[in-house]
């Protein structure tokens, strides 16, 4: 009888530890996990000022072309003569630029 009570009590800590090393384990995933979610969220802040510093260079090309454009607009527009609405609507045709304005 002492025989199957001391196995049933060792069987009882066995159990014990058991959980106690499920429950370490579902803890350290969940620590890992989160950690995995911090150094994504830090490289996407790390991230951030190169697309700023795109955007800023984009808008200032797109002002230049914009600018480019409206001028060139207003020259054919307020050419008087046709030699002078030929010569602007030449310059206009942007043949020598990489992406065409017409």
């Amino acid at each position: 009888m002492i025989i199957a009570a001391v196995v049933v009590i060792v069987l009882l800590v066995f159990w014990a530890i058991s959980i106690h090393n499920n429950i370490i384990r579902a803890s350290n995933r969940c620590d890992n996990a989160w950690a995995a979610i911090d150094t994504q969220l830090q490289r996407r802040n790390d991230l951030i000022p190169n697309l700023v510093n795109t955007v800023k260079g984009y808008a200032t090309h797109e002002s230049k072309t914009f600018e480019a454009v409206t001028s060139a607009r207003a020259a054919v527009a307020n050419a008087r003569t046709p030699e002078e609405d030929a010569g602007f609507r030449h310059s206009f045709q942007c043949s020598d630029q990489p992406v065409c304005c017409c």
